[in-house]
């Protein structure tokens, strides 16, 4: 809810699990200025008056949330298919790929909750979520990505359109386990993100604006679940929000 000063409002927001937090993401009403503290959100829980939030629409720049049908927003090749909740990319024979129609440059956050269903078969080729190119299926520079180029591991990369390259810290592949992987993009430096957690990032000298596709893309017998993908904005540094004084009504 918002105060204005003169009455209530109740705001677009949308509730997500994320390990084992939770995050409440909602969209400012109106911008906060920096070093300016702006106490008129107001965060309620198992309230009697409340009714289902309003539908997120407009919370996020672009989000997808993949399920019986492919949206219109993506085209697709190869090994592509779409269950219940979920599109799958299979690495079988010749791979599979799919991208979105729109492109982003500096300034956009990519968030993608993906499930490694199965490792790459060895160490060779790969398996892939984040920002690649834009409008093709080539696999060639420039990407900002989170990539596994091994059976056991997946990580941060970076190559912009020359020649700046970049890998970042390793982590496991947690085959069957779901995580939130984040690419948070700015001009000269990029951050990833691994569920909802700063995990490495990434600077230059020099500004790189690119436009770039969000792209997933499976090789070499992997397959990869991946369940929903959203754009926000990206600030730098990451907003800072904290619970105020709190207070307890009857239920």
């Amino acid at each position: 809810m918002r105060w204005d000063g003169t009455s209530w409002a109740d705001i677009p927001r949308m509730v997500e699990q994320v390990g084992s937090g939770t995050w409440v993401w909602f969209g400012l009403v109106a911008a906060v200025p920096p070093q300016i503290l702006d106490d008129s959100y107001w965060l309620y829980a198992d309230s009697v008056g409340a009714v289902a939030p309003p539908a997120p629409t407009g919370l996020f720049d672009f989000h997808t949330r993949f399920d019986a049908s492919e949206p219109a927003s993506w085209v697709s090749e190869g090994n592509v298919t779409h269950a219940a909740d979920y599109v799958r990319v299979d690495g079988a024979g010749g791979g599979g790929s799919i991208r979105s129609e729109v492109t982003f440059g500096p300034g956009h956050a990519l968030d993608f909750a993906m499930t490694v269903e199965h490792p790459l078969n060895n160490d060779a080729s790969w398996f892939c979520g984040g920002f690649q190119r834009g409008s093709d299926f080539t696999n060639t520079r420039p990407w900002i990505l989170w990539i596994s180029r091994k059976t056991s591991s997946v990580w941060p990369e970076f190559w912009n359109d020359a020649t700046i390259t970049w890998k970042g810290n390793e982590t496991g592949v947690d085959v069957g386990t779901e995580h939130v992987y984040g690419i948070e993009r700015f001009a000269r430096k990029d951050v990833f993100l691994r569920d909802q957690q700063e995990f490495d990032k990434t600077e230059w000298g020099a500004d790189y604006v690119t436009p770039l596709q969000i792209r997933f893309s499976a090789y070499n017998g992997s397959v990869v679940q991946v369940r929903w993908a959203r754009v926000r904005k990206a600030c730098d540094p990451r907003p800072d929000v904290q619970l105020g004084s709190a207070e307890s009504g009857p239920l």
